[in-house]
């Protein structure tokens, strides 16, 4: 298997997403990461690790494809992209609500 030269990670500022980020970064990938709220996790990881860290909400329509603009643009295309972005209910399962399974989704 060939190394990655460039990774992109959605969702790197979270727990899962910043272990990967860590690990491509280890492995010698010229990475980047995006993150939604947590500014201040996000410019700590880009810090210590060197990865780019880029805002991105996932709900806002065409916000991908200006990212993927954007990272062209710099070159800095993926050739890997790993999902991890995710929110968190707390609601029962059960007594989650259609408008709330859709902001879940939506990520």
């Amino acid at each position: 298997m060939r190394k990655p030269q460039n990774a992109l990670v959605i969702g790197g500022s979270g727990t899962v997403g910043r272990a990967v980020v860590e690990a491509l970064v280890l492995a010698g990938a010229a990475s980047t990461f995006t993150y939604h709220i947590a500014e201040a996790l996000a410019n700590e990881l880009a810090a210590r690790t060197g990865a780019r860290a880029e805002p991105l909400d996932l709900t806002r329509p065409g916000a991908v494809s200006l990212l993927f603009a954007h990272l062209e643009a710099i070159g800095a295309v993926p050739d890997v992209v790993v999902h991890a972005a995710a929110v968190q209910s707390q609601a029962p399962l059960l007594d989650t609500t259609p408008e709330e399974w859709e902001r879940l989704l939506a990520v």
